[in-house]
């Protein structure tokens, strides 16, 4: 819950993941995941989680980013809430449902 000495990531990041779906004959998705943007403190990581939904596809892009690559002990909350944030929003699901 608390920490004394600083992070330190290995490096800078900028990790891109897209993922494309066909949504299969006589389904629909009945639910998915809303997109969302979480920024932390001023600019030093972002992490986006973007939604696109048609008749016959399912694409959803995750973004990454992180602009800093060393956090003080005093940053460790933030750092540690962002990424319970991101654990979270990719835990969420898509339910098909079968069309009538």
């Amino acid at each position: 819950a608390s920490r004394k000495f600083p992070i330190e990531l290995p490096f800078l990041e900028d990790n891109l993941y897209v993922f494309t779906m066909g949504i299969p004959d006589g389904y629909t998705i009945d639910d998915y995941p809303k997109p969302v943007i979480i920024n932390l403190s001023d600019g030093d990581a972002r992490y986006e989680f973007l939604v696109e939904k048609s008749e016959d596809e399912f694409k959803l892009k995750r973004r990454l980013t992180f602009n800093k690559a060393n956090f003080r002990p005093d940053e460790y909350e933030l750092l540690r809430n962002f990424y319970i944030a991101i654990v979270k929003k990719e835990s969420e699901s898509i339910v098909f449902k079968k069309k009538k």
